[in-house]
């Protein structure tokens, strides 16, 4: 069976990140069947429960980190999402605000390069995964009509869409070996 290198996002907000070396931060999950979802509530998300079928994978036992995000940041002159909207939504005393400037380079509160980054999106997540993955010498998972380089991509959020859902235009090649977000399921 092909191995697939796993990347998670932790509430759009933190994404599993793996050195140079990264079988040696990698941790091997087994796959197996479970029961996804309720059958009480109507209203819940996965709604009636199913049975989904995991495959094996392995993760990495450790955040993306604000040092790895500011290399890749750095090496591709990427613009995050919300560096391009020009703040952030943050929850503070129990009320959501807006925050400016507001990124992942200024979150409210002091961090490290060793925390995990925040303040970004789903979709910046997605690039960071097709740029690891082109400098471990893997395949990009992620494309947008076709094309795997990230660098040649549209603005994401303008293909997708916040307000119009994610839709179709992001694909996941599950053929590649390259680093990907985990599914729900996973």
């Amino acid at each position: 069976m092909k191995r697939t290198i796993l990347l998670i996002v932790l509430l759009l907000s933190s994404i599993m990140v793996f050195s140079q070396d990264y079988f040696s931060n990698m941790v091997f999950v087994k796959g197996g069947t479970f029961t996804m979802g309720s059958n009480n509530d109507p209203k819940a998300l996965y709604f009636p429960a199913h049975k989904v079928t995991v495959s094996d994978f392995y993760i990495s036992k450790y955040e993306l980190t604000v040092f790895w995000f500011r290399q890749f940041i750095d090496e591709t002159k990427y613009i995050t999402y919300i560096e391009r909207r020009g703040f952030t939504d943050l929850f503070l005393n129990y009320k959501w605000v807006n925050k400016y400037p507001g990124n992942w380079r200024d979150v409210g509160f002091p961090q490290s390069d060793d925390d995990p980054v925040v303040c970004i999106s789903w979709c910046d997540a997605v690039a960071f995964c097709n740029w690891l993955s082109l400098k471990e010498g893997r395949e990009p998972v992620y494309s947008i009509h076709g094309e795997y380089d990230f660098s040649k991509w549209p603005v994401i959020e303008d293909v997708v869409g916040y307000n119009n859902g994610w839709g179709n235009d992001i694909k996941c090649d599950w053929d590649k070996n390259g680093n990907r977000l985990l599914t729900e399921a996973e």
